[in-house]
């Protein structure tokens, strides 16, 4: 595909030759229809014809280049094990189909992985310039996506609703002073708008990559806060569910989490969300529905889970992580709400996962397919060091932390550390203790 800019594209329409359109398209199939609506679709959303940006233009080029060259073949190294098809080449030919604020969007992303991916010690006049322009760029996507959402047009369209994502999904990526949480309860009203996740799903499916990284983000930071401040994508929790398990070919890539693990994720956060919110005094009535969940994680089996051939120890060793990692997120967020009980048994299991948790970590460092899928574990297993002082393991947590801040580029990793960091020194254990505020600290490699 040749796309060349709008006024080109414009005379292509007016001319109406067939050839010239196939030629453009490189593609015979009703070029010409092809190429008509996608000039309708940049004339609703009021896309410019970017003659006119040169400075931004030859930035935005350059941010392509960068995430073509630097991000994209990493996060290939790292699918080895369940390519993602939603990961792609970027095509420079794609910048003129996209609106301003994926532009600006862009040039963010590509200068904090190249912020971020500098070694250590590295010149701070270096450092302090790409901040400038991130800030710059950040200020001109915000004007931009306010201007598409102020337009009734373009207030819901299809180019707003992927722009909004592009820009929270960096936010979350550098989450230094980023309100992602505003952009996520703005993306959830316009797809309420435009009759919510499954309708969307239906209706657009050209954007359910957009949706799934949606669903990712808001499933993790659900569990990593306070359980009154959970954004419910979809009110009835079997019904989202239902939606979960639809599109779950296209999560598993990003997380390769077993997909009856990732909806236990689920659960617990709805169930978190329903006690904090409810007006009983009595919390034990939601404990039955706490044992169940836990009893359904204890009774995952790994090595039944695990795919088979060459990378089958690779799968088990994810298996056993997700699920010590999911089973400690069960007790001790249920435990901070007195849904679980802090007894003996509790406690052992506490121990015994915990420790199988720190012995798969450790065992997954030099596996770069799993790089990606380490902070919500880290993050875990970090709450979990806060019941014991054991140096050692604390430490440990915070050197995997900064390695793959490095590695993939990203903050979040930096951001989980200092939320760690402040939990230890409170020295009182508990999961609320630690997210006692709404963080996105999680976003698999290649999530935007």
């Amino acid at each position: 595909m040749r796309i060349g800019n709008q006024d080109q594209i414009r005379e292509v329409v007016e001319r109406g030759q067939h050839w010239e359109a196939a030629a453009l398209l490189q593609s015979n199939q009703d070029p010409l229809a092809k190429i008509q609506r996608l000039l309708r679709i940049m004339q609703v959303n009021k896309l410019p014809s970017y003659d006119f940006l040169s400075d931004e233009t030859c930035e935005v080029v350059h941010a392509v280049n960068y995430f073509n060259t630097r991000i994209y073949p990493y996060i290939k190294e790292t699918d080895v094990l369940a390519p993602n098809p939603a990961i792609i080449h970027f095509p420079v030919w794609a910048l003129h189909v996209l609106p301003p604020a994926a532009h600006y969007t862009t040039i963010c992303l590509s200068l904090n992985h190249y912020m971020h991916s500098l070694p250590p010690g590295s010149s701070r006049v270096v450092v302090g310039q790409q901040r400038l322009k991130i800030y710059n760029y950040r200020g001109l996507a915000i004007r931009a996506l306010n201007e598409s959402i102020a337009g009734k047009e373009t207030r819901s369209s299809d180019l707003t609703i992927t722009s909004i994502l592009m820009f929270m999904a960096m936010e979350v990526h550098d989450s230094r002073n980023g309100d992602w949480r505003s952009h996520a309860d703005g993306m959830k009203r316009l797809i309420d708008i435009r009759g919510g996740f499954e309708s969307l799903l239906r209706t657009a499916p050209h954007l359910t990559s957009a949706l799934v990284v949606f669903l990712i983000i808001v499933t993790f930071s659900n569990s990593l806060g306070p359980a009154s401040h959970h954004l419910s994508i979809t009110g009835p929790l079997e019904q989202h569910i239902k939606e979960v398990e639809k599109v779950y070919s296209l999560v598993f890539p990003y997380t390769l989490c077993p997909v009856t693990l990732f909806i236990d994720i689920v659960r617990i956060n709805r169930l978190r969300q329903e006690v904090a919110l409810s007006s009983f005094a009595n919390q034990y009535q939601h404990t039955s529905e706490a044992k169940g969940i836990l009893a359904r994680i204890e009774g995952f089996a790994p090595g039944d889970w695990a795919q088979a051939g060459e990378n089958q120890d690779d799968w088990q060793l994810i298996g056993s992580i997700y699920q010590s990692a999911i089973a400690l997120y069960c007790a001790m967020s249920l435990q901070a709400l007195v849904v679980l009980p802090a007894d003996t048994e509790m406690g052992t299991m506490r121990t015994n996962h915990a420790k199988r948790l720190l012995e798969d970590m450790k065992a997954a460092v030099h596996l770069k397919q799993l790089k990606k899928i380490a902070m919500f574990p880290l993050c875990v297993l970090g709450v979990e060091a806060g019941y014991h002082d054991q140096q050692y393991t604390r430490l440990w947590i915070e050197r995997q932390l900064e390695e793959h801040a490095h590695l993939l580029g990203t903050s979040s990793p930096l951001k989980a550390r200092a939320v760690l960091r402040r939990y230890w020194r409170r020295n009182k254990p508990g999961w609320n203790e630690c997210f006692d505020e709404p963080f996105t600290i999680l976003v698999p490699a290649g999530a935007c």
